[in-house]
């Protein structure tokens, strides 16, 4: 059985669609892990740990890896440490995994 024209790109549109909306979603995560961390960060210079450990709480289980390994450069202390959990290689957003599939 063969595939239309027709079939072809209609299949198409849907495979662009969904890329889109994956995008779209990954995208989103980033922006909630970096507000999330932004979060963490001014309330850890404002000395509050308990808003600090609130937000910290509500990282994503894939920010989390990458946070913990920036914490571990020791970053408040160590002059060579990456400059933020951003800059660290080893997350992405769990829609972006998607995409690469």
């Amino acid at each position: 059985m063969g595939w239309s024209s027709g079939a072809i790109l209609c299949r198409s549109d849907r495979l662009k669609v969904d890329l889109e909306e994956l995008n779209t979603l990954a995208g989103q995560e980033r922006l909630y892990d970096i507000t999330t961390f932004n979060s963490w960060i001014a309330a850890k210079a404002g000395g509050n740990q308990k808003l600090a450990a609130m937000f910290e709480s509500r990282f994503r289980d894939e920010y989390r890896k990458a946070f913990s390994a920036w914490l571990n450069t020791d970053p408040f202390n160590n002059p060579k440490a990456l400059p933020g959990r951003c800059s660290c290689r080893n997350t992405e957003a769990r829609n972006e995994r998607r995409l690469s599939d």
